[in-house]
């Protein structure tokens, strides 16, 4: 049996864009991994337009499009059958691990939708903190 989990990604007005099913190896070492290397990425910038070089999503509605592929690519890529199933966002969390992805204004400038992606992550539906690595981050 595999450790099940959940993947909710916000837009910046609170409602679910998305909910992500991960089958199996949903506990921190393994998705929470895989979405911590994945917002790296974007360098955790959402925006709203592009321009310039920077590394950013543009939305959260791109954000959740390529981490969905991040994800599933991740494991095998093309024919990586099976593991990853999109849910209707009005689906629960019942899994053994619910990730959140949710945006925070940076500097207070929601006109032009500068933010940066934070994740939430409740377990077993209680929020969870993890402890930040020297110099690291704490989600």
């Amino acid at each position: 049996m595999g450790t099940r989990g959940t993947v909710r990604v916000y837009d910046d007005k609170g409602a679910v864009i998305c909910v992500l099913y991960r089958q199996y190896d949903s506990y921190l070492e393994g998705l929470e991994a895989g979405i911590d290397d994945f917002l790296k990425t974007g360098d955790y910038k959402v925006v709203n337009g592009i321009s310039g070089k920077q590394l950013y999503f543009n939305g959260m509605e791109d954000l959740a499009v390529r981490l969905i592929t991040a994800l599933k690519n991740k494991g095998g890529g093309e024919n990586n059958v099976g593991n990853y199933y999109l849910f209707p966002s009005s689906s629960k969390d019942r899994e053994e691990y619910n990730y959140e992805i949710k945006i925070h204004e940076e500097s207070g400038s929601s006109e032009d939708f500068d933010y940066h992606a934070s994740v939430r992550l409740s377990v077993n539906g209680k929020p969870f903190k993890r402890p930040s690595a020297k110099g690291g981050k704490t989600f």
